[in-house]
């Protein structure tokens, strides 16, 4: 069986996305699930420097891969925020119901979308003022979708 660990910690600036994606590439080259585990730790380093203390000065955004056997998980643990991670409405009917604020809601906001449909499973945790969302990727969950047939970027 295949295991893969390690982490590497970066300055809270968004920029910092592209390292955290050569850091997911160098430890995962060549398998089937690198176009998905690109694809997420690309999306929880954004939220998290975007929306968490990890963009002040000072600020940090760690990302943990453990690979084992042909299951990934990543996990990406920021400065914490005074909210918590969550998917903004695809779609207009969600829309009415959703308490959140609307800036850019046609342009931005689905990242935490793709991540679920990816995803095997996802989650995040909050403790000691730090957040950690985390993600599981399997073949059979972790392929991505052919965003046209999956109702992501339509909201069905």
């Amino acid at each position: 069986m295949r295991t893969i660990a390690g982490y590497v910690t970066l300055a809270g600036h968004v920029e910092q996305a592209g390292v955290a994606r050569a850091f997911v590439r160098k430890l995962l080259i060549g398998d089937p699930l690198l176009d998905s585990a690109l694809l997420v730790v690309s999306e929880l380093v954004s939220n998290s420097v975007q929306h968490s203390r990890s963009s002040l000065p000072g600020g940090s955004v760690t990302v943990y891969l453990l690979h084992v056997g042909a299951r990934v998980r990543i996990e990406v643990l920021d400065d914490g925020a005074d909210g918590v991670p969550c998917m903004r409405p695809a779609s207009g009917t969600e829309l009415a119901d959703w308490a959140g604020v609307l800036d850019e809601v046609d342009l931005r906001g689905r990242g935490l979308r793709l991540v679920h449909a990816v995803a095997a499973c996802w989650d995040f945790t909050i403790g000691h003022r730090r957040t950690t969302t985390w993600v599981e990727l399997s073949p059979a969950t972790g392929r991505l979708p052919h965003l046209h047939d999956s109702g992501i970027m339509t909201g069905s």
